[in-house]
């Protein structure tokens, strides 16, 4: 895949990317004043219980797939490799869920206080299994270069949840209702997933050899999985038992402002390891590192601002997307926003151990990050609160970014644009000067226009500093000439009509 296609692709789930958070956009202000602080701690609760099983059930496999999948392949080997995985996850997942089905009372007990609310931990076990094949299908979809695909699949997924949930909460079914919601949509893009799977490659019986060595691939990225989610989500269920579920609730409406930062690594980064795999598997080192190296450079320059943007209008956001209760949440927001940006900048050094088939490493790189954030949690939440937790986030995030650099120059290291990141913070800090001299009204309306006004004047800065280069400015004519004669053909062939 040459360099702008990938760039293409990029921006496809970029665009995926945004409609996705839309509509979690839309979704927050709804479920937020309908269910108040303490219904949605529970509600994220159950989030999290099932992110944390669905992605255990996974044991690798969506890892493997990128990894030995491959667009142009014999279509019975395709299927091989697919099912192989696809019964790895099938049962797995079943046994998860009939563990969690089988403790449901005691587990309610555990995580909500509530032993009665064993009923929505039922629903939840049941939505683990469909959650789990979901990751597998994105997989293979970004594995066989079918982007669109990609980006179709998650769109339906994310407005029909935002859809069912808002249907069902609104209607007054609570929490056992977002959680329905939730279980129906994934049920629903399960069957729609593997509905094009087997159009494309058919049913194949899952292969031993291919079997035993995706189980052997992915099980040492089955801890990885548990200590990413202790380091990225157990700072909830810590909250809910240090300090309520009304204050878990409050940070984590703000943790979900501030973590649309993690999501901006993804047009690049879903993409990207693909193409590096086929590139390091075909010898092509240097091209390797020059991926790395140009991808690292753009996830800067569109990120930075991005976190100094969210983290200038943190307040104004979680007031026009939540009520007043939830307002000391805007304290923890630049400090979530933070932990993503570092976060994204460990998923390029991450894809060093994948690479080299090292995933065992990856262990130590997420093992010390997540003990240091249960750790800060406790010792930090006491001294500052909600505010303590985000702390505890950025802190961790750093040292995982200092390990996975440790581990990964041993096998491969690319070179860092530093003066596009030092043009890109000057541009970053004069568009936060700007925002805060234009000001808002608080409304969504007014932080749409203050936002839009402070990207403009980020690139106009950043491009009087020249942090593009000449090629880069030719690429972006180049696309913008296509599409205003592209809309000028349609309007032209309407008016034929």
């Amino acid at each position: 895949m040459a360099f702008k296609d990938l760039a293409k692709d990029a921006v496809i789930i970029g665009l995926t990317q945004v409609l996705v958070n839309v509509g979690n956009f839309l979704l927050l202000p709804v479920i937020t004043k309908t269910l108040g602080t303490n219904d949605y701690g529970l509600w994220v609760q159950v989030l999290v219980t099932i992110s944390l099983l669905s992605s255990v059930a996974i044991l690798g496999q969506s890892v493997t797939l990128l990894r030995f999948l491959r667009s142009g392949e014999d279509r019975k080997r395709i299927s091989r490799e697919y099912f192989g995985a696809f019964a790895i996850v099938a049962a797995f997942g079943a046994v998860l869920t009939a563990a969690m089905i089988a403790l449901c009372v005691p587990l309610a007990e555990f995580i909500f206080q509530d032993g009665t609310l064993a009923a929505v931990l039922v629903l939840g076990a049941l939505t683990v299994p469909f959650a789990a094949f979901t990751g597998i299908n994105s997989s293979y979809f970004r594995a066989m270069g079918q982007i669109r695909t990609y980006a179709l699949v998650n769109i339906f997924n994310a407005f029909g949840e935002v859809g069912l949930i808002l249907l069902f909460v609104v209607g007054g079914m609570g929490v056992l209702g977002a959680v329905l919601g939730s279980f129906i949509i994934a049920v629903v893009a399960f069957i729609m997933g593997l509905s094009l799977v087997l159009r494309q490659v058919g049913y194949s019986r899952p292969d031993r050899e291919i079997f035993k060595r995706n189980f052997k691939f992915g099980l040492p990225l089955t801890p990885n999985t548990l200590i990413h989610w202790v380091l990225s989500s157990s700072d909830r269920y810590l909250l809910a038992i240090l300090v309520g579920l009304s204050l878990a609730g409050i940070y984590s409406a703000a943790f979900n402002i501030g973590a649309v930062i993690y999501l901006l690594v993804a047009p690049i980064q879903l993409v990207l390891y693909p193409t590096l795999a086929r590139l390091y598997d075909d010898g092509r080192i240097d091209q390797v590192k020059e991926y790395l190296r140009r991808s690292f450079r753009y996830y800067m320059i569109l990120v930075l601002p991005a976190v100094v943007g969210i983290s200038v209008l943190a307040g104004p956001i979680i007031m026009a997307l939540t009520t007043p209760a939830f307002a000391p949440g805007a304290a923890v927001i630049p400090f979530i926003a933070l932990a993503g940006l570092l976060s994204g900048m460990s998923r390029f050094v991450d894809n060093v151990p994948h690479l080299v088939k090292k995933t065992h490493l990856n262990f130590i790189t997420f093992s010390i990050p997540a003990v240091l954030n249960v750790a800060l949690v406790f010792v930090l939440t006491p001294l500052f609160g909600i505010v303590g937790a985000g702390i505890a986030a950025t802190a961790s995030h750093v040292v995982m970014l200092l390990i996975g650099l440790s581990i990964s120059r041993r096998f491969l290291t690319f070179s860092v644009d530093w003066a596009a990141i030092a043009k890109s913070v000057a541009a970053s800090l004069a568009m936060a000067a700007s925002i805060l001299l234009i000001g808002t009204t608080g409304s969504m309306l007014g932080i749409f226009l203050v936002i839009a006004a402070g990207a403009v004047i980020y690139f106009v800065v950043l491009l009087a500093l020249k942090g593009f280069t000449r090629d880069e400015i030719d690429i972006a004519l180049n696309y913008a000439r296509r599409f205003t004669a592209m809309r000028s053909g349609r309007t032209a062939g309407r008016r034929g009509d």
